[in-house]
C-alpha cells in the first residue's frame, strides 16, 4: 500500500504543471533596475509580469490601444527612497520598435520636457515616458517632489542602460512637411482605435488603415496614411469617399483636380488627396480663410517623395 501511494505521488507531482517564477516567465524582469544600479532608491516586493490578455489586469481601460500596437508583454516593479517616495517603472515590449514609438507618441503630449534618455523621452508632471527599440519604458510618481523627479530620471537611466538598440523615429513620419511643424505633436498610428483618439473619421476602419501618421501645424492637422503602393490606394478611393459622404458629421462635399473637399460637424474645412501611395487628410480651424494654408500643406505633401 505505501509503495503504491508513493507511485501515485510521484505520478501527480510529475503530471502537475510547475511554475518557475516570474523571472522565467519572462526576459523583461531581467530589463528592471535592479537595487545598486538606482542610487537612493530601492526595489519594493516582487517584480510582476504580463502578457497577452492579461495586459487588461495591469491597465484595465488602455489595454485595447496596446494591443492594437502589437503588445508581448510588460514587467513592472516598484521603488521607494528613505523618505518613503514611491515610483513605478514599467516596461513594455511591443511588437517592433514602429509599434514602440507609436504608443509613446500617443501617450504623451507637448508639456513637459525632454530628456536625453532612449531614443526619446518626455518628463511631464510627475511622470515619463521614453522608448527605445521595441520597448515603452514610463516611469510614475505620486508627486512633483524635487526627491520624485530625479528618481524618474534615475529609474529611467537605469532602464535604458539595460535595453538594446535605439532607433529613429519611423520612416513614415519623414512624409511630414517639417516647415512649421510641431515635433512635440507627431503621432504614429497602427489602426482605427488610435486615430479616433485623434479625429473621428468614422467608428469603422473606412481606411483599412495599417501605417499612419498625424503632424499639427499652426492652424491645421496632416493625417497621412500609408497604402502599399499607389494601385492599392486608388482602388479604395471609391469606397472611402462614399462613406465619408453617407457620414451625417460631414457636408459639403466638392472634387475638385483630384482633391475632395468637405466640412464636419465643426466647420472645419478638410482636404483630402491621394499623394503616390500615401492619402493625405488635412484639417482645418473652422476658420474659413484658412483654405490656401490647407491647399499649400497639401501641396508641399505631395510634392515630396512618400516615405515608406
Amino acid at each position: 500500500m505505501a509503495r503504491t501511494s508513493l507511485l501515485l505521488l510521484g505520478f501527480l507531482l510529475v503530471s502537475l504543471p510547475v511554475w518557475s517564477g516570474p523571472a522565467e516567465t519572462t526576459g523583461l524582469i531581467a530589463h528592471l533596475p535592479r537595487n545598486g544600479e538606482t542610487p537612493g532608491w530601492k526595489a519594493e516586493g516582487a517584480p510582476q509580469s504580463f502578457s497577452g490578455e492579461d495586459l487588461y489586469l495591469l491597465i484595465d481601460g488602455g489595454a485595447e490601444l496596446f494591443h492594437e500596437y502589437g503588445f508581448v508583454q510588460v514587467a513592472t516593479q516598484s521603488y521607494q527612497d528613505p523618505e518613503r517616495h514611491t515610483l513605478s517603472l514599467e516596461i513594455y515590449q511591443m511588437r517592433d520598435a514602429e509599434a514602440a514609438f507609436g504608443i509613446y507618441s500617443l501617450r504623451t503630449g507637448k508639456s513637459g520636457r525632454l530628456l536625453p534618455v532612449g531614443s526619446e523621452c518626455r518628463l511631464e508632471d510627475y511622470y515619463l515616458n521614453f522608448w527605445q527599440g521595441e520597448f515603452l519604458v514610463t516611469v510614475t510618481g505620486l508627486d512633483t517632489s524635487p526627491q520624485t523627479l530625479a528618481g524618474l530620471e534615475i529609474l529611467a537611466r537605469a532602464a535604458a542602460s539595460t535595453l538594446p538598440g535605439k532607433n529613429p523615429r519611423p520612416a513614415l513620419t519623414a512624409s511630414l512637411p517639417q516647415e512649421g511643424l510641431d515635433q512635440a505633436g507627431v503621432k504614429f498610428i497602427r489602426g482605427n482605435l488610435a486615430l479616433n483618439n485623434l479625429y473621428s473619421f468614422d467608428t469603422r476602419d473606412i481606411f483599412g488603415l495599417d501605417r499612419a501618421v498625424m503632424g499639427q501645424y499652426p492652424g491645421a492637422s496632416l493625417f497621412i496614411i500609408a497604402y502599399p503602393d499607389a494601385a492599392a490606394l486608388n482602388k479604395k478611393m471609391a469606397a472611402i469617399s462614399g462613406s465619408l459622404q453617407n457620414n451625417k458629421r460631414f457636408h459639403g462635399f466638392a472634387e475638385k483636380e483630384g482633391r475632395l473637399s468637405f466640412l464636419d460637424s465643426q466647420n472645419r474645412i478638410i482636404l483630402a488627396a491621394p499623394c503616390g501611395s500615401n492619402l493625405a487628410i488635412a484639417i482645418s480651424r473652422t476658420d474659413p480663410g484658412s483654405l490656401p494654408d490647407l491647399e499649400t500643406l497639401l501641396s508641399q505633401t505631395c510634392s515630396d517623395k512618400p516615405a515608406k
